[in-house]
């Protein structure tokens, strides 16, 4: 089965922000890498506050998610997908990815997308809204489905969220 996990993390920061991105893009067994035109974690780092900046948000997160890949998916095709994924994404928030193996063995690819709209300074809003549009557009762009991991850190389960997961996975699925 096909899995989204998404990490949230209510205390995020400038420096949550700056070591995310630097320990999703120096993990040394990584398949593949999408940065854009940048190659480094600084320059990444540097090109997401600059946005940040020239919009007046500093505070605001960056946002983090991971797709798991059913057992058996080709490296290629996993490739390609997170490709498209970052291209699609790419249309108005920067993003990287990086696509590597889990613990379990599966094709594993993390996502990191400044919160913050390069085009006109909207901000991606961390909720389960979001999040389940997101899943419908990995649907229609990969013609299978995916299902929300729910876990001690991830999508719904903080206490502080007033959204259930239950209600939420429930009305879609």
């Amino acid at each position: 089965m096909a899995v989204i996990r998404v990490i949230r993390n209510k205390r995020q920061r400038q420096g949550y922000m700056k070591k995310l991105i630097n320990d999703v893009w120096n993990r040394p067994d990584t398949i593949c890498r999408w940065g854009g035109y940048l190659d480094d974690s600084g320059a990444i780092i540097s090109s997401f506050e600059m946005v940040q900046r020239a919009y007046g948000s500093l505070a605001i997160p960056v946002h983090c998610f991971q797709l798991i890949f059913e057992p058996g998916t080709n490296i290629q095709m996993a490739q390609t997908f997170v490709g498209t994924v970052v291209q699609y994404l790419n249309s108005e928030y920067q993003t990287i990815a990086v696509l590597d193996h889990n613990n379990d063995g599966l094709l594993e690819a993390t996502f990191v997308l400044n919160a913050v709209s390069y085009k006109n300074g909207s901000v991606f809003h961390d909720n389960n809204h979001t999040y389940l549009q997101l899943q419908k557009t990995l649907e229609s762009l990969s013609g299978q489905k995916w299902v929300f991991e729910a876990g001690d850190s991830v999508f719904f389960t903080n206490e502080d969220d007033s959204e259930c997961f239950q209600d939420y996975n429930a009305e879609y699925n």
